[in-house]
């Protein structure tokens, strides 16, 4: 069974629009989807957008960074594709992250294999420590 967060919801309206939407057409998408609404569903989907946007000034820095202002009141996924499902937030959390060192093959190795991304992130980080304990000792 798709797991039925909001967030999930939101992501998968903006990819059925075309990659982009305003959260007026997000809104419809979900509207014909759900049908466990409640009395504010329309701002439930807004929070949902701005919790999850480091463009947006209420954006919790505790949750990935998934949505990308495009103009008032228009959205677009910032990695397209890359839908959040637990396993793939660690994908994206990387691949921003490479993106913002300057690394955009890494932030899309991070994104079309999340295991192996972090395997050679490990990997790296363990080589650096050993390497950096040898030096220390000498």
């Amino acid at each position: 069974m798709p797991d039925k967060t909001w967030l999930n919801d939101v992501q998968h309206a903006i990819e059925a629009l075309g990659g982009e939407a305003s959260v007026k057409a997000i809104c419809r998408v979900i509207q014909k989807q759900r049908t466990d609404l409640g009395p504010n569903w329309q701002a439930v989907i807004r929070a949902t957008i701005y919790h999850n946007s480091s463009d947006s000034p209420a954006y919790d820095r505790s949750n990935p960074d998934v949505f990308k202002k495009i103009s008032h009141g228009v959205w677009a996924l910032r990695h397209p594709g890359s839908v959040i499902d637990g396993r793939s937030q660690v994908a994206i959390s990387m691949a921003t992250f490479n993106e913002l060192l300057g690394h955009p093959e890494a932030a899309r190795a991070a994104l079309e294999s999340p295991e192996k991304a972090l395997d050679d992130l490990f990997k790296d980080t363990r080589q650096k420590i050993k390497s950096r304990f040898r030096l220390d000792q000498h």
